[in-house]
């Protein structure tokens, strides 16, 4: 069995209940850093500016507190161009949180991998 660090923990507990849950199910099968949970307005803006979101602030779901999205990595990481890795851990978040019942979808649909949010 797969544990956060204290940094994925730190960014996870940023999060909505839902996510929490369905990432403390994956974990135990899957490993995975949490590099984003919320994002207030100086990092929304600059993660604007660096190219990494198309939400300017507060339009993100990452902007409430707790946070409607987070950010996933696949471990180990073999490279932000390895989509096969993050395809595989998307799906399997996916299907983890259909079988919550937890509406989730993800932001490889605009090619936004790491991306994982509520649909409310």
């Amino acid at each position: 069995m797969y544990k956060f660090s204290k940094r994925s923990l730190d960014n996870l507990y940023t999060c909505d209940y839902r996510i929490i849950a369905i990432c403390n199910k994956v974990i135990k099968f899957r490993d995975f850093s949490v590099i984003c949970g919320h994002r207030g307005q100086v990092a929304q803006d600059a993660a604007y500016r660096l190219g990494f979101t198309t939400k300017k602030w507060p339009d993100s779901n990452h902007n409430f507190e707790p946070s409607k999205a987070v950010d996933i990595i696949p471990c180990p990481f073999r490279g932000w161009s390895n989509l096969n890795d993050f395809r595989t851990l998307q799906n399997f978040v996916l299907g983890v949180a259909f079988t919550m019942e937890i509406p989730l979808r993800c932001g490889g649909i605009w090619n936004d991998f790491p991306h994982l949010e509520l649909i409310e």
